[in-house]
């Protein structure tokens, strides 16, 4: 298993597990996500986006983009809440851009889940 693997499986435990009040925090994040990922977008084609290391996220109608009214560019800094289907294809629930309280929040939760169940290892 590689580190994003780990890294997303230690997302979903924190935010399966975590109190109601800390659902809360996360703010519109849908009720169903279960994994995050951070990355820069490389390319956008219709309603998918590349990052730069090659994963592919799908928006779907409903999709909600922090701070509303953003139109998705290559280069932006982004952090996207949602669930993989069985073909391991990334569809976003939420996608909140670098400079956003749901973009800090997701990031600071992902280095910490690092941190915790890969040892420190200075993810």
């Amino acid at each position: 298993m590689n580190r994003s693997t780990l890294a997303t499986l230690a997302l979903g435990a924190m935010i399966a597990f975590a109190p109601a009040a800390g659902a809360q925090d996360m703010g519109m994040m849908p009720m169903n996500a279960r994994h995050a990922e951070l990355g820069t977008i490389a390319s956008v084609q219709g309603s998918s986006l590349t990052l730069g290391d090659g994963r592919t996220i799908f928006l779907h109608q409903g999709t909600v983009i922090h701070p509303t009214g953003t139109t998705l560019q290559p280069g932006m800094r982004i952090a996207a809440t949602g669930d993989r289907d069985g073909y391991k294809r990334f569809n976003a629930g939420l996608i909140d851009v670098a400079g956003t309280a749901g973009y800090r929040r997701i990031r600071q939760r992902v280095i910490a889940a690092n941190s915790t169940f890969m040892g420190g290892m200075g993810f």
